[in-house]
């Protein structure tokens, strides 16, 4: 059976693990909680306490990584040893986010932030998103873009909408600002579904921006910032 590894069992990472059961694959599910294993179990995952960056990550024959940076100390050099640890046959996922963009006009294409080689302008500019230069997010996704013994994909998100995380809820009771702006949202359906296509396509060595298209305006995508 096919095995596949998703780094990061939280909000994200654990839906798509349940999609990757569903597809057949045999799913370890990590995380640094003691107290998610036995839901994970209960949920057919095979869990797995670790964290980023230590050694002997899981191997498997899909890796996908699903690690925000702000929660990660040494992010890059963590994600470096995890890499390096896995088997060199491992089809690598990276999700990343469209804060890479954050000095830019717009997202797209993809080829305007090439993985892992920053411009002079990413060393001083952040996102609301994280507080990490987007220089170090650039060279996070190169970590794999440039693990060329694996097959790498980079999915691009954006705002990250579901169960929990409604569009309409981040504003509420508060004004929206620049509201005519354009939203850069991303469902949780969205990510699964693209994952799937990649997959079923081999569609790899490629760079992804996961968002609805065409982007709604801020107001279109978060209400009047209801309560």
């Amino acid at each position: 059976m096919r095995r596949a590894a998703v780094i990061g069992c939280g909000w994200l990472g654990w839906p798509i693990a349940k999609a990757l059961l569903e597809d057949g694959w045999h799913v370890i599910g990590t995380t640094t909680s003691a107290g998610k294993l036995a839901e994970m179990n209960a949920d057919g995952i095979d869990p797995v306490l670790y964290r980023i960056g230590d050694p002997g990550p899981p191997p498997a024959d899909l890796v996908i990584v699903n690690i925000p940076p702000n929660r990660t100390p040494e992010y890059i050099a963590s994600l470096e040893r995890t890499v390096g640890g896995l088997p060199p046959t491992a089809n690598l996922m990276f999700i990343s986010t469209t804060s890479v963009y954050a000095a830019r006009a717009d997202v797209f294409p993809v080829e305007r932030v090439e993985p892992g080689h920053p411009e002079p302008i990413d060393e001083t500019t952040t996102s609301r998103h994280s507080p990490m230069p987007v220089a170090e997010l650039i060279r996070a996704e190169g970590v794999f873009w440039g693990a060329r013994r694996h097959r790498s994909a980079i999915l691009r998100c954006g705002g990250l909408t579901g169960p929990g995380r409604e569009a309409d809820r981040l504003f509420a009771g508060r004004p929206i600002p620049d509201p005519d702006k354009p939203a850069n949202l991303t469902p949780l359906a969205l990510v699964i579904d693209t994952i799937r296509m990649i997959l079923r396509d081999s569609d790899w060595e490629t760079v992804r921006n996961v968002l609805v298209e065409p982007r709604p305006t801020r107001a279109e995508a978060y209400g009047s910032g209801r309560a």
